[in-house]
Order: C-alpha cells, then sequence, then structure tokens
C-alpha cells in the first residue's frame, strides 16, 4: 500500500494549514484563474503575501466557500 505523502497531508500532520496558489484555488473551485484573481482583488477570498507569491490557506477557502463566494 502507498503512503500518502502529499504537502497537504504533511501539512496537516505538523498542525500547518496548507497555503494553495491561485492556480490550485481555481482548479478546486473549477473556475479561471481569472475569477480567483478577481475574488482576491475583491477581498472576497483572504490572501497570504510572501514577497510577490500569493497564496490562499485552505481553511480560508474553506470559510468563503461557507460563506458564499
Amino acid at each position: 500500500m502507498a503512503t500518502d505523502t502529499s504537502p497537504d497531508r504533511r501539512a496537516g500532520e505538523l498542525g500547518i494549514d496548507p497555503l494553495l496558489t491561485a492556480a490550485e484555488t481555481a482548479e478546486i473551485l473549477r473556475v479561471s484563474l481569472r475569477s480567483v484573481r478577481r475574488w482576491i482583488a475583491d477581498g472576497a477570498i483572504p490572501v497570504v503575501r510572501l514577497g510577490r507569491k500569493v497564496l490562499i490557506r485552505r481553511s480560508d477557502l474553506r470559510g468563503t466557500i461557507r460563506s458564499g463566494i
């Protein structure tokens, strides 16, 4: 049996909230990257900025989905 070594699983084991790129978020939500970027610009999806990178906490994405984008 294969062991799941995905970044999400490892982060979860360490108690760290996984961070997603805008592209990963678009894939999860099955929307365009442009839509995700627009929601970020509008403040609908909270982000974490690391230098030039814009990342989304998985828990923030869940909360945004629950509240209805």
